[in-house]
């Protein structure tokens, strides 16, 4: 048979089963260890050089797990003048906080725990605990954190439920002064507030910096790249800084001569000043020159002789008028009934009216010059003070001569 171990008596520790109770160091010798059956947590008592303290057994004096599930998990917060145990001493204030008698402990905190931090005692007047993204608290980490009451008067607490949307890292500092806390860890996978400063450099997937970047970049045919300065040059003719300032000035866009704005997938259409004179030069299909609003025109302008402009064309949209003038005075328009003409009508090869060449006066309505009637609408020639004929003058009705005397050459 086995021999069994006997037991003369059982053998306990320290221990209380109130919440939150925690020994004191004089409470243990060196090397003892206590217990709270309520809490779950073991004590013992160390020393530091001359400094003893108590402290969770498997942590260091500077850091604090509680994983223990429970509806709320409440720790005592104080404010003591820094030693040499707290995280940031020589930094910030000379005011740290104690948390359940630990110097700005590092917490590891559980998702849907309830953890209130419990600033009643005095001590903590004008040092509200809040929670932050850094320790220097630039930014200000609310979600899941209520606070409760004045920090320093009874029933004043600052309380967080961490969840898996909660960062990876916090920490809890004073709202009023620098470096008085410490920092809080969660098990969760939420990289919130991370950038690549807080990541190190993987063999693929590296930071980006300017030489990498333009390493990384292949020029094709016909075009030269610097990987040093990052320019891409092509056979583009790359203009010089003074001369693309040239065509932009308070102006507009201004082109030298011979320097042409050119339109179209085959630059059918340039516009251009030679020096001398402006083109408008197509050379594909037809130059439309359109407006295509009823109550506006085309209009074509020059000088008016004496320095200013006057209308040389106008194209009325509204009444579908084209109208010639001379120096702005209207001389040619038309109608929907014809051809109006203001002043002398001048032609070296007379004037064809009607359907052919031999027509050489033919009119079914009725012509008039300055005014008087020629050609009434019987195709009668009315009211002649004087007719030169120089070819042959062929009659095949009647001719009447009122006058006095016939003269035959």
């Amino acid at each position: 048979k086995e021999p069994k171990l006997a037991r003369n008596t059982n053998i306990k520790l320290r221990r209380s089963a109130t919440q939150s109770a925690i020994p004191t160091t004089s409470n243990l010798d060196l090397g003892e260890i206590a217990i709270n059956t309520y809490d779950g947590k073991l004590y013992a008592k160390t020393t530091e050089g001359s400094n003893s303290e108590v402290v969770l057994v498997g942590s260091a004096t500077d850091t604090y797990h509680k994983i223990r599930k429970g509806s709320t998990q409440t720790l005592t917060v104080k404010v003591i003048s820094k030693t040499s145990n707290h995280p940031w001493h020589g930094s910030g204030s000379s005011s740290g906080y104690t948390i359940d008698g630990i110097e700005s402990p590092h917490f590891h905190l559980v998702p849907g725990n309830t953890y209130r931090f419990d600033q009643s005692d005095s001590s903590n007047s004008g040092h509200p605990l809040r929670f932050y993204y850094e320790a220097d608290k630039t930014t200000n980490y609310t979600t899941g954190v209520t606070t409760s009451g004045t920090a320093g008067s009874a029933g004043a607490y600052t309380q967080i439920v961490p969840t898996d949307t909660t960062p990876l890292v916090l920490h809890y500092q004073c709202s009023s002064h620098a470096y008085m806390g410490g920092r809080v860890d969660f098990g969760t996978r939420n990289l919130t507030g991370f950038d690549t400063d807080d990541l190190g450099e993987g063999s693929s997937n590296l930071y980006f910096t300017n030489a990498r970047a333009r390493a990384a970049v292949s020029a094709g045919t016909g075009i030269s790249y610097n990987s040093s300065t990052g320019v891409i040059t092509n056979s583009i003719t790359q203009y010089a800084n003074s001369d693309v300032e040239s065509y932009l000035d308070a102006n507009g866009t201004t082109f030298p001569d011979n320097v042409k704005a050119k339109f179209g997938t085959g630059n059918d259409l340039e516009i251009y000043h030679d020096g001398a004179n402006s083109y408008i030069e197509n050379v594909t299909n037809s130059l439309i020159l359109q407006s295509t609003t009823d109550n506006y025109h085309v209009i074509i302008k020059s000088d008016n002789g004496s320095g200013g402009l006057a209308d040389y064309f106008r194209a009325k949209g509204d009444t579908g008028e084209a109208i010639l003038y001379h120096y702005g005075s209207q001389k040619l328009a038309t109608a929907s009934t014809g051809v109006t003409v203001t002043g002398a009508l001048s032609t070296t090869n007379g004037i064809t009216v009607g359907d052919g060449a031999a027509d050489v006066l033919n009119a079914v309505g009725v012509i008039q010059l300055n005014g008087t009637e020629i050609v009434d609408n019987s195709r009668n020639l009315t009211n002649i003070n004087n007719a030169t004929i120089g070819g042959n003058a062929i009659v095949t009705g009647n001719l009447t001569v009122n006058g006095t005397t016939t003269t035959i050459n």
